[in-house]
């Protein structure tokens, strides 16, 4: 398992370490990631201290993201949400 979402390779990438910065930088409160892929943003928001709800309809992304950051990923289609 990774420790931060600095260990994930495409963290390594300028333009998407510049934008999850920008992104972690501006969040505030609850916030829910669409489409978390392998969860590295949601692993960011968490690192900053906010309640992060991932979501992706994909195996691999709930499987990927608890196994890479402990992250409990909700499988679910985002236009039919499990939840109000």
């Amino acid at each position: 398992m990774l420790n931060s979402w600095k260990d994930f390779p495409h963290a390594q990438v300028t333009v998407v370490k510049t934008r999850v910065e920008e992104v972690v930088r501006r969040a505030r409160g609850k916030t829910l990631e669409c489409g978390c892929n392998e969860g590295f943003l949601a692993k960011a928001l968490i690192e900053k201290g906010l309640e992060v709800v991932a979501v992706d309809n994909s195996d691999y992304a709930v499987n990927a993201s608890k196994q890479m950051f402990g992250i409990d990923v909700v499988k679910a289609d985002i236009y039919s949400l499990p939840f109000p």
